[in-house]
Parts: C-alpha cells; structure tokens; sequence
C-alpha cells in the first residue's frame, strides 16, 4: 500500500548522519600526519611532545652523522675562537700592566706621537713632536728629580762572526736612577758623552751572553750596530723582566748619539720622568701636560 499523509502536515525526511572519516592508510598520509601519528602513539601522557621531539632530533643526527659533525665541528671551534680572543687580550692586559709596575710608583712617561699625552707605556704611532725645547723646559719643572729623553729602535748588533737582534735604547744619564739599573761592570756613559754624541755603548746581560762567545769581556770590545760602530763600556746587572725597555735583551746609548748615528731624527720619541713621591705624579703630570700645551701654543682640550 501506498503512504499517505494527513492533510496539513508537513511531510520531514530522515537524513543520515555522517559516517565517521575512515582511516588514512600511512601510505596515503602526509609526513607531517605520519610524525603527529607517531608521536601520539608513542606516549599520552603530559610531556610525551617534548620527548618524542629530542627524539626524533637525535635519529636524525644518526641519519645525517657526517652534516651533524661538521656543524659540532664548527660550534666548537667557533667557541675555541672567542675564548682564545679573551685569554690574548687578557693576557696583553697582563703584560702592560706588568710594563707599567716595572717603570715605578713616581714615573711619568710622555709618548712624543701625535695626539701625545702624559700617560703609561704604549706603542707609539706616527712621528714624534716632542723637542729638545719641551725636554728642557720639563727638566725645570718642580718636583721632577730626574728626566731622559728616550730613543728606541730594532737593530741587529755584529761582534765578528756572531750577531743578536735587540733592542737599542738612546738615553741619558738619569735614566740609572729614574730606572735603578746598576752596572756589574764597566763604566756608564758620562753626561760630557750624551753632549757629544759619543759611539759608545752599555749593554745588557742577556746580549752580553749571546753576542760574545764564553770567555770574552765584551768591556772594550768594538761592536757593529747598523752601519756605526761603537765600543762597549759597561754590562749592565741582570734585572729581568718588566720596566720600559727590559733592559737584559737591550743596548744602551747616548740619545744624541742614537738621534744623529741610528734613527736619523731630530724630534724626541718619548721622555721619561720621575717625580720626588708617587704622592706628586698627578701634580707632575698635569704640569707637564700645562708645559706641553704652552710649548706647542695649543689650547687646552685641542689634541696635541
């Protein structure tokens, strides 16, 4: 029989509902799909995510062992790099310091470069400006008891047949007390030498041993430094390390002499001073600077 329906009613249809999406075959899924499926069976419970990521990172640092070794490789060297950068600048910063405790508590150095400044040891840049002017005009100032220009330069000393490369330091007479270098033997230069210019030299332990074989007194001995020669008076005391020069690998000169015979110069490098007390070095540092200012008609504040 057929159906019927009542007049004035509304006749409603039965619609299915929707049948649950069958499963994806790991065949049809997306690599994305397959890993959230992977992850989700490997554990439930809270924190199974961050798990199953380290995971999944370490198999592919086993899958990739020769690209995950380079980039260890460079990590580590990267790391190497800036640890040996501060240990060298560590270790320079120990090494000025140590310069700077060498040269005493009451020693002012003046570096003669341009933009020159009263300060502690360091490498100069450019050319000097300092004078034999300004030299005399600081030598007058109070509380400075000692003062000596400083000319330094690298040359390679001959004695006969054997040779040593140190370092040549032009100075005059103040520099024993304003250093405490002692001579263990022989003679200083005299202030009548430094006036002349005299070729004669004083030399440090260290280029006595190398530059003269066992047996000989370098005392007297002529030496060869660049194309001038000069004749040894003294040896100096061992003193070690530290100080401006480190006077066991050096040679001593006459500045003048080192001006007009070595380095060819007429302005002064650097001038070393010392002050009568560490209590003083402030007051004669802002006095020579004052002095400096004045000899070079600069403003105060203008580099100089």
């Amino acid at each position: 029989m057929g159906s019927s329906t009542r007049p004035g009613t509304r006749s409603s249809t039965k619609v299915p509902a929707p049948s649950a999406p069958s499963a994806v075959s790991p065949a049809q899924a997306t690599p994305l799909e397959n890993m959230l499926h992977e992850m989700r069976s490997r554990n439930g419970h809270r924190g199974s995510l961050i798990g199953a990521s380290m995971e999944s990172a370490w198999e592919a640092v086993l899958a990739n062992r020769t690209r995950s070794l380079l980039t260890m490789l460079g990590i580590v060297i990267g790391i190497a790099a800036v640890i040996g950068s501060l240990t060298l600048a560590s270790g320079v910063g120990a090494f000025i310091d140590k310069i700077i405790a060498g040269l005493g508590a009451n020693v002012v150095l003046i570096d003669g470069s341009p933009n020159n400044n009263v300060r502690g040891p360091v490498i100069r840049r450019g050319h000097s400006s300092l004078t034999m002017h300004d030299y005399q005009t600081l030598s007058k100032l109070p509380h400075v008891t000692a003062i000596s220009p400083m000319v330094q330069t690298q040359a390679q000393v001959v004695f006969r047949n054997q040779n040593w490369r140190t370092r040549i330091i032009g100075v005059n007479t103040d520099i024993q007390t304003i250093q405490d270098w002692q001579l263990a033997q022989g003679l200083w230069f005299t202030q009548a030498d430094a006036d002349g210019g005299a070729p004669v030299a004083v030399v440090g332990d260290t280029v006595a041993q190398n530059l003269f074989p066992a047996g000989t007194s370098p005392i007297g001995q002529k030496i060869r430094i660049r194309n001038e020669i000069f004749r040894v008076i003294g040896i100096m005391a061992p003193k070690g390390g530290g100080g401006f020069g480190a006077s066991d690998d050096s040679i001593l000169i006459p500045y003048t002499t080192a001006l007009v015979r070595l380095t060819n110069q007429t302005y002064i490098p650097d001038i070393i001073m010392q002050a009568d007390s560490k209590d003083t070095v402030d007051l004669v540092s802002q006095e020579a600077t004052t002095a400096l200012l004045q000899s070079h008609r600069l403003p105060r504040g203008q580099p100089n």
